[in-house]
């Protein structure tokens, strides 16, 4: 027979998830019981252990519960235990299931955006991304990756294009940083002269008017807890196209998922989770 998890674990654990989704309020027995679905006196022998260990916290005289002070080291201890790479394989798989699409965490590294981790889904044609495979950064691709940079590095990556911008590209260029910073995310279409990389433009307001979008790719910034850059969360290899609605709809889903890996490395308490494009 095989071995099953402790009930009582479970509900534990429960409890600790619902007093998490609130950290600031304090939740009194019939509060608790009735949110995880548990017995009463059940519930209250629980809290009880819970307390004991300084899981909980226990107010008097009201009685009311709230998240106990030992979770701030055993939180620390967490973060310092998971990569970086461990925390976006599961939004990733989630982000591909979601969207139908190949989906990826990039990385810099020096003059390069590495792949730290991807789930591939199957596509018509193939197309795929591999765990450690590496892209020149340089524009116009990867601006993702230097949106929210100073101006110097914003310019350095245009400089090193190749084949060199001219004007007309490069004001393009800092248009499409201005459009990506206002929204928080990014998406590619390949311009009409062509879907090599130098025909590589953000997806601005005309393009969600259009009837149908062929997206080459859509990224997100995850953050650091000091504000720096982290990685992006990307999705490439989509299997059809998009109209306005359903672009923007999925552009919320990767944001969520981007803005939930960022909560994590901050140590804040993730509220919500993937949504259904």
């Amino acid at each position: 027979m095989a071995v099953q998890p402790a009930p009582a674990v479970r509900r534990a654990a429960q409890i600790l998830r619902y007093l998490a989704s609130d950290p600031q309020a304090e939740r009194s027995l019939a509060d608790i019981a009735r949110a995880v679905d548990i017995h009463r006196a059940s519930c209250q022998t629980l809290l009880l252990a819970l307390a004991a260990e300084g899981l909980v916290m226990r107010r008097a005289p009201s009685g009311r519960y709230r998240l106990g002070a030992l979770l701030v080291g055993l939180g620390h201890a967490a973060r310092a235990a998971v990569s970086l790479t461990e925390l976006v394989e599961s939004a990733l798989e989630d982000l591909a299931d979601a969207l139908g699409a190949t989906a990826f965490a990039g990385v810099v590294a020096g003059t390069s955006v590495q792949v730290l981790a991807s789930w591939s889904v199957p596509h018509p044609y193939g197309q795929t991304v591999t765990t450690g495979a590496r892209l020149p950064l340089r524009a116009p691709v990867g601006l993702i990756y230097v949106a929210w940079s100073e101006d110097a590095a914003f310019d350095a990556w245009l400089n090193v294009a190749e084949p060199a911008l001219d004007d007309a590209q490069r004001r393009a260029l800092h248009h499409d940083r201005d459009t990506v910073r206002s929204r928080g995310w990014s998406a590619t279409v390949a311009r009409a002269d062509g879907a090599e990389a130098a025909g590589v433009r953000e997806v601005g307001q005309a393009y969600l008017t259009a009837e149908r979008i062929t997206l080459l790719g859509m990224s997100a910034p995850v953050w650091e807890p000091n504000g720096d850059f982290a990685c992006s969360l990307a999705l490439t290899g989509f299997r059809s196209s998009f109209d306005g609605p359903e672009l923007l709809a999925a552009a919320s889903v990767l944001t969520t998922s981007a803005s939930a890996v960022t909560a994590v490395l901050r140590g804040e308490q993730v509220r919500t989770g993937l949504v259904d494009p």
